[in-house]
């Protein structure tokens, strides 16, 4: 049977099924080692420098209570470029800091029409950061943990 080109053809009457593999391919994960994690603390360090935010004090959570970002809420910024990296260095810590995903998310969406509540927002994140520099999660290689995944073609 030709299963790429089985139903671009023709309607499925029959009910298919399929079997899964008699042996599923196992992933072994190695979560990020310890001094990956430094290396992220010092990039989101080298990050509080270039926003000035070296010396300022930390809040507990990513985003200000209450806070609701709109593109027309603050005054225009004269000099978006200093934003516009914060966010974008933000953006990749997103990939190690699921904590400040939505937030990073809800402020890259003004990146067009920047305002001073938007610059605001990301200079929490940034002292948030500074209070979490070494938070994260790290699994040593002797651990019993072993994750398993598999795909389906869906």
């Amino acid at each position: 049977m030709d299963v790429k080109n089985a139903f671009l053809n023709r309607d499925l009457h029959e009910e298919g099924y399929m079997q899964p593999p008699t042996r599923f391919v196992t992933f072994d994960v190695h979560f990020m080692a310890l001094n990956k994690l430094h290396e992220l603390a010092k990039y989101a360090s080298d990050l509080l420098s270039r926003a000035g935010l070296t010396d300022s004090k930390t809040v507990d959570t990513p985003v200000e209570l209450n806070a609701h970002l709109t593109p027309s809420g603050g005054k225009p910024l004269s000099n978006p470029s200093l934003y516009r990296r914060l966010v974008g260095s933000l953006v990749y810590l997103t990939v190690t800091r699921l904590d400040i995903s939505y937030t990073v998310h809800q402020v890259s969406q003004y990146l067009s029409a920047l305002r001073s509540i938007h610059c605001a927002a990301v200079l929490h994140i940034l002292r948030y950061l500074k209070g979490t520099l070494f938070h994260g999660l790290f699994y040593s290689a002797q651990s019993p943990l072993v994750l398993r995944a598999f795909s389906d073609v869906d």
